[in-house]
């Protein structure tokens, strides 16, 4: 933690989360950029943490720098208080570099470009620094004078798409193998596209090369290790291990392994069975960023421990039984936010978000007329006191009445206290479930976005919506626009249906607005 955290001065943190990083090493030393965020209280100035694999002069460092944006708003020139940190899992600084009193111009990037040895983060210290293949970056932007109203948090995800393949090449009638003659294999992926051919040749002196040619073009990066498997396909003899980059102007890689036909013959009992030479193959390929996204954006807490979460038993009833407990207790801190740090309720909520993709320890199930979604009565039940309003709480609820995108987004909310990807058609729907089961808050954050997000072709929705679920607040605020658009929306097509189907609506409309 930074002395400016400890002296309880005010920040602005970003935390960017790089998944499947063991494949960002590029070529060149072009840096990987995390998704663009904005301090609004700083002007709407706009940020990038910048991260550069490959730094130095023998390319040994890890650099990171932050980086103002070219269109970002507020003032030319902005002065700040900065540090960049990699996390450990629990939020503890792992390595870190401060600046003071930095000014930034439009464009303009600090940092360190010596920020830690990169075999360090990929290589010698991976588990620590890339857990489960993620590393984590936070930077933390103070005011040089004044201070932040309040801490403000941002977290964003960049990921790396990768794909692993474990396969065998059997080159049949070695023995009969002619120097240039060319042994193809395609390399296909899980749903059988082909992603790389390996060729197999002989030169003149018998030596075995490969040439890997790349099919598909989003392919940026692959590891390949190849093995001799021995004549009872139990063993294994590595033989080659190397790393390729592809880009657009060349599409082919070549290599040799240490063995040569002879070598091969002179040992034809250990590794050719039936005359046949079999190597096993692992292969990962990158096709370089497929997701970024800013994620989350939180207040600020203080510290939970979370890791009774991630323990396992071998029981199921043990492991319920603790789930609920901790679960339990862990709501109780997603919804105290005097109790959680942000780091441990960011990877709780994560935890948590997960399970409504699992049906891992359910007790209940909520049916659509498609989908069976699992889930968790006391989790409910705590979020949902009219979700088991019957003494007798039955184990699936019927939810027929709503699409099954509006009870995924209502689990999500349940889980995780957030509403991903929101539009006008799910906020609508999510509005009335979240009526249905009296979740307030959600209720109020759909009733919140509809009220930003009027418009002249579906403010008639939102009065009749407003009117059946007897909301006022929604409901006035839909008239005034109404009253405020008059010309546009009562010379609409869905003003003439809201006549036709609702009369006294759109007539007690049309009083309030003539009376105002």
């Amino acid at each position: 933690m930074s002395s400016k955290e400890e002296s309880g001065k005010k920040c602005f943190t970003f935390i960017w989360k790089l998944e499947n990083a063991s494949f960002c090493w590029p070529k060149e030393r072009a840096p990987l950029e995390s998704p663009p965020f904005e301090v609004e209280e700083m002007g709407e100035t706009k940020w990038k943490l910048r991260l550069l694999p490959k730094c130095g002069k023998k390319q040994d460092y890890v650099g990171l720098v932050l980086h103002r944006l070219f269109d970002s708003g507020g003032s030319d020139k902005v002065e700040i208080d900065f540090e960049l940190t990699f996390l450990a899992p629990d939020g503890t600084d792992l390595e870190s570099v401060r600046k003071m009193k930095q000014t930034f111009s439009k464009k303009h990037f600090v940092g360190s470009f010596s920020f830690v040895k990169n075999d360090d983060v990929f290589r010698r210290k991976k588990s620590t620094y890339l857990p489960r293949d993620t590393l984590t970056v936070c930077g933390r932007i103070w005011k040089s004078g004044g201070e932040f109203s309040e801490h403000a948090q941002c977290v964003a995800r960049t990921v790396i798409g990768i794909e692993k393949i474990l396969y065998t090449l059997n080159v049949e009638n070695f023995s009969t193998v002619a120097p240039y003659r060319r042994d193809s294999h395609d390399i296909q992926s899980k749903n059988k596209k082909t992603l790389l051919s390996l060729d197999i040749i002989l030169n003149r002196d018998e030596e075995i090369h490969f040439v890997i040619n790349r099919k598909n073009r989003e392919i940026k990066y692959s590891m390949l290790e190849i093995f001799l498997l021995n004549a009872s396909k139990n063993d294994t003899v590595k033989c080659f291990q190397g790393e390729f980059w592809f880009h657009d102007h060349n599409q082919r890689r070549e290599f040799k392994i240490f063995h040569t036909k002879k070598m091969l013959m002179e040992k034809k009992s250990g590794f050719l069975s039936n005359d046949i030479l079999s190597l096993r193959c692992k292969c990962a390929l990158s096709f370089g960023i497929v997701r970024e996204e800013i994620e989350r954006q939180f207040p600020h807490y203080s510290a939970f421990e979370d890791s009774e979460l991630n323990n396992r038993f071998s029981d199921k009833k043990d492991v319920l039984s603790v789930s609920k407990s901790v679960l339990k207790e862990s709501l109780k801190q997603i919804l105290n936010p005097e109790n959680t740090s942000f780091l441990y309720r960011y990877n709780l909520i994560e935890s948590l978000q997960s399970t409504v993709n699992s049906s891992s320890f359910s007790d209940l199930e909520l049916r659509t007329r498609l989908k069976t979604y699992p889930a968790h009565k006391f989790i409910l039940g705590a979020r949902s006191p009219a979700m088991f309003s019957k003494k007798k709480i039955d184990d699936c609820i019927n939810m027929e009445g709503f699409e099954d995108g509006a009870v995924f987004r209502m689990l999500q909310y349940i889980y995780s206290g957030e509403i991903k990807e929101l539009n006008w058609v799910s906020a609508s729907e999510l509005y009335g479930a979240a009526e249905k089961f009296q979740i307030l808050a959600l209720k109020d954050e759909c009733s919140s976005y509809m009220k930003k997000h009027l418009h002249r072709s579906n403010v008639c929705e939102a009065l009749i919506l407003a009117d059946l679920h007897r909301d006022g607040d929604l409901k006035e605020c839909v008239q005034n626009f109404i009253s405020r658009h008059r010309k546009d929306i009562m010379s609409s097509k869905e003003w003439e249906q809201l006549m036709e189907r609702n009369p006294k609506l759109a007539a007690n409309t049309m009083c309030k607005m003539f009376k105002s």
